[in-house]
C-alpha cells in the first residue's frame, strides 16, 4: 500500500520548486536526486538546445524483475506560469495556493504519483515488468519537450500518462487535434492627424476579423479561440502591422478542417474590405488521438480500478497532454487523472481523497500489467 504522509510530504516538496516552462531544470534535478534514493539512474536528453529549456526531458528505466515490455508512465515538469509568490494551504482535505498564485498541480501531483508508485513498488519487494519513466520539460507551451523525443530510445508500447483532472474513475480515452492559426495584417502607416485616408489600419483589419471570429464552444467536437492579439506603434501613427494568434481543436477532423477553412476566408476577405494585405500561418500543435475499450492500455486501467474499488468512466478531453505525443509515435498512452481540479487558474487545488486514490491506482496499473508474467 502506499504511504499517504510521504506521497503528501513529496507534493509539498514539489510544489515548492518553481518551474515555468523553459525552466524546470532545478525541478528536474531534484526528481533526478529522488529517483537516485530508489536507485534509478535518470539521463537527462540532448533536447534542450530544441526545446529552448534549460534542462533535458528526463528518461529513466526500472528493471522490475519481470521480462516482457515495459509499461511507460509519465508527466510533465513545467507548470503553466510562475509559482514564485506561492504559499501553499492544506485544509478540508485539499491543497491549495493562498489565490496569489496558481498552485502548480499540474503536473506535480503527476510527479509525486509516479514517485510514490516507485517507492511503494520497491518497499514491497515483488517482481514487475520493467518501468519506463518520460518526465518531460515545457508541456504547457505545446506539448514541445515529448515532440523533441527520440523514440528510438525507448521500448514500451503502452503507457500511462499522469496529467488528468476529475475523478479518478475517469479514463480520458480521446483527445483533440489542435491547429494554431497565426494572422498578420500589413497596411501603410501615415500620419494619424495629417493624412490617415491614405493610410490603410492594420489594427482595424485585426479587430474585423477578431468580431467574427467563430469564438468558443461551436459543437460537440470542436472548440475556437482567439488567443492574442498585437500590432500598432503609437496613437499618431495608422498602424501598419497587427496580428492576432488562434487556435481550433477538434475530434471530427473534416469539421475542424471546416472551421479553419472558414477562418482564412474571412481573413482573407477583411483584407480586401480594409485595403490592407494578410498573412496566413497554419500549424499543427498536435494529432488527436481515440482508443477502444478493448486495447490492452485500457484493459489493464480497467482492471486497476475495480482493484481499488473504483468503476471505470470513459471520457473525452478538450485538452491535449503528452499522452498524444506517445499515441502519434505509436505507443498507446491513456490519460489518467492525478487528483487536481481547476488547473491553469488561482482556484487550482488538489483534492487529496482523489490525489491519493490516484497514486494507489498506479501502483495497480503496474501489478495488473505484470499479472501472469512471472
Amino acid at each position: 500500500m502506499i504511504d499517504e504522509k510521504r506521497l503528501l510530504g513529496t507534493l509539498h516538496e514539489l510544489l515548492k520548486i518553481n518551474s515555468p516552462s523553459k525552466k524546470e531544470r532545478i525541478l528536474g534535478e531534484y526528481i533526478a536526486g529522488c529517483l537516485s534514493n530508489l536507485g534509478i539512474e535518470t539521463t537527462i536528453d540532448n533536447t534542450s538546445g530544441t526545446t529552448g529549456a534549460d534542462i533535458g526531458n528526463l528518461i529513466a528505466r526500472v528493471d522490475g524483475g519481470l521480462s516482457g515490455d515495459p509499461i511507460l508512465f509519465s508527466a510533465h515538469l513545467d507548470t503553466i506560469e510562475s509559482t514564485q509568490d506561492l504559499e501553499i494551504i492544506e485544509k478540508d482535505g485539499r491543497i491549495s495556493s493562498n489565490g496569489k498564485s496558481i498552485l502548480g498541480a499540474d503536473d506535480k501531483a503527476g510527479l509525486a504519483i509516479i514517485i510514490e508508485m516507485l517507492e511503494t513498488l520497491k518497499q514491497s519487494g515483488r517482481k514487475h515488468l520493467p518501468v519506463e519513466l518520460v518526465f518531460s520539460v515545457s508541456e504547457e507551451i505545446g506539448l514541445v519537450g515529448a515532440s523533441a523525443l527520440d523514440f528510438t530510445k525507448l521500448r514500451s508500447r503502452m503507457g500511462f500518462c499522469f496529467d488528468g483532472g476529475g475523478d479518478p474513475s475517469h479514463l480520458i480515452m480521446n483527445s483533440p487535434t489542435q491547429e494554431t492559426i497565426e494572422v498578420s495584417f500589413r497596411g501603410k502607416a501615415v500620419h494619424a492627424g495629417v493624412e490617415p485616408e491614405k493610410g490603410a489600419n492594420a489594427i482595424y483589419a485585426v479587430a474585423k476579423a477578431a468580431a467574427d471570429f467563430p469564438q468558443g464552444r461551436l459543437d460537440e467536437d470542436t472548440t475556437a479561440n482567439l488567443g492574442t492579439i498585437s500590432g500598432g506603434k503609437a496613437t499618431n501613427i495608422v498602424a501598419d502591422n497587427a496580428e492576432y494568434k488562434a487556435e481550433v481543436r477538434g475530434h471530427d477532423r473534416l469539421k475542424l478542417d471546416a472551421t479553419v477553412q472558414m477562418i482564412k476566408q474571412k481573413a482573407k476577405q477583411v483584407a480586401v474590405d480594409t485595403k490592407t494585405q494578410v498573412d496566413i500561418n497554419q500549424s499543427t500543435s498536435f494529432e488527436g488521438f481515440t482508443l477502444n475499450e478493448d486495447e490492452s492500455v485500457v484493459k489493464i486501467a480497467i482492471d486497476a480500478l475495480k482493484e481499488c474499488g473504483i468503476k471505470p468512466a470513459f471520457t473525452k478531453s478538450g485538452g491535449g497532454s503528452d499522452a498524444n505525443i506517445f499515441n502519434q509515435n505509436g505507443i498507446k498512452t491513456l490519460t489518467l487523472p492525478m487528483g487536481a481540479q481547476k488547473a491553469h487558474s488561482k482556484e487550482e487545488f488538489v483534492d487529496i481523497k482523489n490525489f491519493t486514490k490516484a497514486a494507489q491506482i498506479a501502483v495497480k496499473l503496474v501489478e495488473a500489467a505484470s499479472a501472469g508474467q512471472a
